[in-house]
């Protein structure tokens, strides 16, 4: 049983006074409010590097108690836990998770890019929704019918804004920014003791150690810490794509990618994750990598198999290392989804799929994320995501290719962007865009008819279709600095991937 369910069955059975006490034996619950406290942040009052959980209600349990009820302006002296300090200790336990996510992605300087308006990251934003709840921007959240679903849509920004108005800021809620990631945090903060957040350095040398919201794996040669959220882990990772694709260009080209594919890559790679990002709460089980391909939810396909095909047919060594040697394998895939199997059978639904969620595998994964080979696999996969629209007769607009439209890197860049993000709107917004421009042939297009449809096409695909595409602005913005950076060119023509 966790500590705190020990907590919350003791607040339940209205016992926590009783049991909860100065110098009480019951030591597995003593042990069980202790490092709760230190959860907390109360290690400095518990003397937690001397007696850690020693299931003594004594005088350091007793102070820490005392501090903590302070904090949260509930009058006692510490000598046991009422209902109330139960009660509250419970519901900032439950906060933990949230209040660390957020402090992680400040700590950063991703916060922005990664929790915005229809972003991706959905750990951030479910963390982001359910401290505005606590907040009480529930109503603007319609907190009764979405929760804390990690989608940030147009509820979310209500919220945000209404959050940054009371604050007395001019945000329009479309991100949350730094200066209010940290007014948020710091609404919380005074609740807890001091260490809490606070960095350390002291790893255990263990295969596996669990510190609080932490979850520390080491096979011995490689360790990481993982945060806990809902049902499984997640780790941003640390290796991103564009330092990738800088430092290894040789090896990308030997893959078959020419420079232009690699100015396209560059430029793309910064609205993306890191090549060892891996995630195991969400609905599609596990996701791994730059565009954090997943199994599939429920009985669907997912992306990550075809990545894994890639990775079994390029690099096998890799994949028996990583994968093959503990009996995950391809069961079926094409070059963009499919299933996997894992002892021999197929995991095609969502029970079988739960089976990934483990720390071994959420580990795995990871470590494969370092691997140079299958981070270049990672790269050149994400690339060849352009064969399935650019020249396909299945993505014809009209009566022209994608490839008769734009021909430029930095167009390129930004329908590889969209696609990633909403594969499905792609066609539709470009022929909404071709109706709504009056340039005549395309195929006699010269950079400067491309440049007009391609500042069209970013008005059009920011507000197509039901869910439009993941802050549309942002993401042109960070592609358009490539191009003044000299790294893209804008000039019709300059594509040739």
């Amino acid at each position: 049983m966790k500590d705190i369910d020990r907590i919350i069955n003791l607040h339940k059975k209205k016992s926590t006074s009783k049991v909860l006490k100065y110098g009480s034996t019951e030591k597995i619950e003593i042990k069980a409010l202790q490092r709760v406290l230190n959860d907390l942040g109360f290690g400095r009052e518990l003397k937690w590097d001397k007696y850690n959980a020693d299931g003594y209600y004594g005088d350091c349990t007793l102070k820490a108690v005392e501090n903590f009820c302070d904090y949260n302006k509930i009058r006692a002296s510490g000598k046991s836990v009422s209902l109330k300090a139960a009660e509250k200790i419970i519901e900032r336990y439950e906060l933990i998770d949230e209040l660390k996510i957020l402090n992680e992605a400040l700590k950063q300087g991703e916060i922005e890019t990664r929790i915005k308006l229809n972003g991706r990251y959905k750990t951030g934003i479910a963390a982001m929704q359910t401290l505005l709840a606590e907040l009480g921007y529930k109503r603007q959240l319609k907190w009764n019918k979405y929760g804390a679903d990690g989608e940030f849509g147009k509820a979310t920004t209500s919220a945000l804004k209404k959050y940054s108005e009371d604050e007395g800021y001019l945000d329009s809620g479309e991100a949350l920014t730094e200066k209010l990631a940290e007014s948020i945090i710091s609404k919380f903060k005074n609740f807890y003791g001091s260490q809490f957040m606070r960095e350390t350095n002291k790893i255990a040398e263990l295969t596996e150690t669990i510190s609080g919201r932490n979850v520390i794996i080491s096979d011995g040669n490689s360790r990481w810490t993982f945060r806990k959220y809902r049902q499984g882990l997640f780790t941003f990772g640390k290796n991103r794509p564009k330092d990738f694709i800088e430092t290894y260009k040789p090896t990308l080209t030997h893959m078959g990618l020419n420079s232009s594919a690699i100015n396209v890559m560059i430029s793309v790679s910064e609205n993306e994750g890191n090549l060892d990002a891996v995630n195991t709460w969400d609905n599609a089980f596990l996701s791994f990598g730059m565009y954090q391909w997943t199994l599939g939810t429920s009985t669907n396909p997912g992306e990550l198999p075809a990545l894994l095909k890639k990775i079994k047919l390029s690099s096998p060594t890799s994949f028996d290392q990583y994968f093959l040697s503990k009996e995950l394998d391809v069961h079926e895939a094409d070059d963009t989804t499919g299933y996997l199997s894992l002892n021999g059978r197929r995991l095609g639904n969502a029970h079988d799929k739960e089976k990934l969620r483990t720390h071994e595998w959420t580990f795995r994964f990871w470590k494969a994320g370092q691997d140079e080979k299958i981070q270049a696999i990672q790269i050149e996969h994400a690339y060849k995501r352009l064969n399935l629209f650019y020249k396909s007769i299945h993505y014809r607009v009209d009566e022209f290719y994608i490839s008769d439209l734009v021909k430029s890197e930095y167009g390129v860049a930004l329908l590889l962007d969209n696609h990633v993000n909403r594969p499905g709107y792609l066609v539709d917004t470009l022929k909404k865009t071709l109706n709504s421009v009056d340039l005549g042939n395309p195929k006699n297009w010269g950079t400067e008819e491309e440049k007009k449809f391609l500042k069209e096409y970013l008005a059009v695909r920011k507000s197509f279709g039901k869910h439009p595409m993941t802050d549309a602005d942002g993401r042109a913005a960070v592609t358009k600095k490539f191009v003044r950076n000299n790294i893209i060119s804008d000039e019709r023509g300059s594509f040739s991937g």
